[in-house]
């Protein structure tokens, strides 16, 4: 098999690109390759690893992220075969179907789920789900979705013995009759579950390229950990052994880890190649060292201590050589700091990135799986004047228009409470209809004279009965303007029961027409940007999953929209004002790039 490596410590895309140019110097054949890579990132970062040519103008490769590894970064090649499988199903509209099922659970001694406990399960269930579909590497199962869940189930059943043997059957009996249930649901609607989807693309693109090799380059580069997925790693088999121009590029072991026996990291999932060395098993290659891709400088001292420093246990003699002398090469610009708190710890990453940009032409990143302090570092940069942006995007609920929603939900179901009605009433996209100057100082008046003393009776009689006659006509104003605003989203008692589609049109009515001014809709305010954007496309879905569900509490409604509004992330493009040389990742989006300086936070 065509397989290649790129020594660790080495800048992987650029070798990568230098590799490519090297094998294929025409430029129409260069054009006709095809790269797979992990991520869209990594793909993004080696189409600007190809620009920097003194030839000038050059067409580049096709680069895509390899389908199934991944939800978010997912390319289909343009195979004709893959036209023939079924859709998957919307993912929101997956867990409202699933959730509708938990609602019919039994009650409990704590009682039945609520509507956002049975949100929370099935979005367990439909991760369950997927896992069961990536693991599998019969492709005869795979084509019989009931079939393949039914002996995964059986497999469960038999893990737990003892005193928790009878919890847990009714725990698998639980799933079974979900998964039963759920595969009819996608059968009747001709759809595909979201991980059976990805997995079946990768089979299929297999088959199609088993069958009708094609002439041009193929490069699968990068593909360690996420090729694990049985399917992905009988695609870069057919890459490796059946394409013309098929070739697989890891990253090469150090030397401390290549020492190691084949089994070696089977007992430590967390160590960085035990992912690249279970994929060459499902390779069926037996080589652990391969030749090199390209020529490279000789990879620095560095990548051999971090290869020591991370053998596993069975090797622990290895730890035992004090060689000070020896290491102290590596250990150059390496540091380590201890933070109080997270403040503490976001403040100090931002001073060190902004001291790197002090080097010209130098690039900076933060790594981190903590979102917050992502959130945090991003804000103590701004002090600097540095504008950097959360490569995993932003949660819609805390985008300016999501909090708007949230805020109207809690405003109504509190009854119009003084503190969640003036978190509405003074919100940054709030008019009412009016001009947004006059609606403010209105608001201001309301306060002084009806919310600074005794809370008002509940709803907005109660708040209309607060406002003295003495008060400035504009304060009864604010009350009339919001009550013609919300319609009939004016309560959520707990008792009688309504669809959530309905409350959710009656809420996002009542936020559109809050909104509006004078001289635009409230649509416009709304949905208005990239955030306002991914927000309407997630509603939308959203929409589509609450028809599955069947009628809630009104009071519980809340509750279940910032559980599902939660799910949707606004990823901008990358703004432009926002620094080039600085990058705040997470650790998938990591992977393959390159950085003069990375800190490691969280």
């Amino acid at each position: 098999m065509r397989i290649h490596a790129i020594p660790p410590g080495i800048a992987f895309l650029p070798a990568l690109a230098q590799g490519i140019r090297e094998r294929l110097p025409a430029p129409d054949a260069l054009a006709r390759a095809t790269i797979l890579l992990p991520t869209r990132r990594s793909a993004r970062a080696l189409r600007a690893a190809f620009m920097p040519s003194e030839e000038g103008a050059a067409l580049l490769p096709r680069m895509r992220a390899l389908a199934g590894l991944s939800t978010e970064d997912a390319d289909e090649l343009a195979l004709p075969a893959l036209l023939e499988l079924p859709p998957a199903v919307a993912p929101l509209r997956r867990q409202a179907v699933l959730a509708e099922m938990a609602m019919r659970l039994p009650p409990s001694r704590g009682g039945p789920p609520t509507p956002e406990q049975a949100w929370g399960l099935a979005g367990e269930l439909a991760t369950l789900f997927d896992e069961i579909a990536l693991e599998e590497a019969d492709a005869t199962l795979l084509r019989q979705p009931a079939r393949l869940q039914a002996a995964w189930l059986e497999k469960l059943e038999g893990l737990v013995k003892g005193e928790l043997a009878i919890h847990w059957q009714v725990t698998t009996a639980f799933l079974r009759g979900v998964a039963e249930a759920w595969q009819g649901w996608l059968e009747d609607r001709e759809l595909l579950d979201i991980g059976l989807r990805r997995v079946l693309a990768l089979s299929t693109q297999a088959d199609a390229w088993e069958a009708a090799p094609p002439p041009e380059m193929v490069v699968a580069a990068g593909i360690g950990t996420g090729g694990t997925v049985p399917a992905a790693a009988r695609l870069l088999r057919v890459i490796a052994q059946h394409l013309p121009q098929g070739f697989v590029v890891l990253h090469a072991e150090d030397a401390a880890t290549a020492e190691l026996a084949p089994d070696a990291l089977d007992a430590a999932p967390t160590h960085p190649f035990q992912g690249q060395r279970r994929l060459l098993r499902l390779m069926a290659e037996t080589r652990l060292q391969f030749p090199p891709w390209t020529t490279t400088p000789e990879a620095p001292p560095r990548a051999a201590l971090l290869g020591q420093a991370l053998r596993p246990a069975a090797a622990l003699p290895a730890w035992q050589s004090r060689r000070p002398d020896h290491w102290a090469p590596a250990l150059a610009g390496l540091s380590a700091a201890t933070a109080p708190d997270a403040e503490h710890e976001a403040r100090a990453i931002a001073l060190l990135l902004r001291e790197a940009l002090e080097q010209p032409g130098a690039r900076a990143a933060l790594v981190t799986p903590d979102r917050d302090l992502a959130r945090r570092t991003m804000a103590a940069l701004a002090r600097h004047g540095i504008a950097a942006e959360d490569s995993a995007g932003q949660p819609l609920s805390m985008t300016e228009q999501g909090a708007f929603l949230r805020l109207v939900a809690a405003m109504v179901a509190s009854d119009f409470a003084p503190v969640p009605l003036l978190s509405v009433l003074k919100h940054p996209l709030c008019a009412g209809g009016w001009d947004r100057s006059e609606w403010l100082a209105a608001t201001r008046l309301l306060e002084r004279a009806a919310l600074r003393g005794p809370r008002p009776a509940a709803g907005l009689d109660g708040l209309a009965q607060a406002v003295p006659m003495a008060a400035p006509p504009q304060c009864l104003g604010v009350v009339e303007a919001l009550g013609r605003a919300l319609g009939p989203f004016t309560a959520l008692p707990a008792g009688i029961a309504r669809p959530p589609a309905a409350l959710l049109a009656e809420l996002l009515a009542a936020a559109e027409a809050l909104a509006a001014t004078g001289e635009a809709p409230g649509g416009l305010a709304l949905y208005a940007g990239d955030a306002g954007e991914a927000l309407a496309e997630h509603l939308a879905d959203m929409q589509q999953g609450f028809e599955e569900l069947p009628p809630i509490a009104p009071a519980r409604f809340p509750a279940l929209f910032e559980a599902a509004l939660a799910q949707g992330v606004a990823r901008r493009p990358r703004a432009h004002d926002a620094h080039p040389r600085v990058a705040i990742l997470g650790l998938l989006e990591a992977r393959l790039l390159h950085f003069d300086r990375v800190v490691l936070g969280g």
